[in-house]
This record gives C-alpha cells, structure tokens and sequence, in this order.
C-alpha cells in the first residue's frame, strides 16, 4: 500500500511540474526556468536589483566608503539584514535538505558571497559540494 501510495504521488508531482513548466514557457511574469546547476545565479536573483526596490544603497552593506575599496567581506553586513544562520536556515527549509546549502554542516563556514554575488558572475555553477567531496561521495550523502 505505501508503495502504491509513493507511485500516486510522484506521479501527481510530476504532473504538477509538467503544468509548471508549460505556465513558465508561457508566462512573462515567471522566472525562465533554468537547469539545476544554474538555479541560483545572480541572473535569476540580482542581489542589486532586488536590494535597490527595497531602498538600500551601497553603503548600507559596505563599510567602505569609496568603491573601489569595497570587499566581498561583508557577511556582518548580511546577517544585519538577515538574522542569523538560524534564521536563514529556517526561511529557505522549504527547498529540502537535498537542495539547500543553507542546511549544510559547513554553511557557518562559507561566506555569503561564495554563492551570493551581486557584482560578477556567481563562484560557480556548480555544484560547491563536489569540488571537495566527488560526485560519488555526494551521492552517497544525497541518497536517504
């Protein structure tokens, strides 16, 4: 019974995402959708663009005062804003444990901006994990 139980709701979810696609194909209004590796980029979620609709400036995340003296080493300037580790945990819990860096043992020890970039390209499209870990490990570790 719980396996039939399982094949009704994957298949309800694929649907669900088949119904999605087709809306966001059709949509102007809905971010494209874009392959895994390239869902988070700063493309699809400009942290200046979205910073500057809520009335901030440069300064307000910068301790320097002149630009060319800004540094990426801004996560107090984040955590301001943001809460704490705790709090952004909580917010982006909705993603799963599989997709959410934030759930990560080692997400204390990143920097925001590793994946966060608001001026350049993101670090990587990639996946972070896997530069230290290997894809086969990762997988070992993904599998519940």
């Amino acid at each position: 019974m719980k396996r039939v139980t399982n094949v009704i709701i994957t298949v309800l979810f694929m649907f669900c995402t088949a119904s999605w696609i087709v809306a966001a194909e059709n949509s102007s209004k809905i971010l494209p959708l874009t392959p895994m590796g390239d869902k988070f980029t700063a493309q699809n979620y400009p942290l200046d663009g979205i910073h500057k609709k809520l009335g901030l400036s440069c300064v307000d995340c910068h301790n320097e005062t002149k630009p060319e003296e800004y540094s990426s080493e801004m996560l107090g300037s984040c955590l301001k804003c943001h809460g704490s580790y705790e709090t952004v945990k909580e917010r982006t819990a909705h993603w799963g444990h599989n997709n959410n860096v934030h759930q990560s043992p080692h997400f204390e020890n990143l920097a925001c901006d590793v994946c966060h970039k608001s001026h350049s390209k993101p670090a990587s499209n990639s996946n972070l994990c896997v530069q230290c870990h290997g894809q086969k490990t990762m997988k070992q570790l993904l599998v519940k």
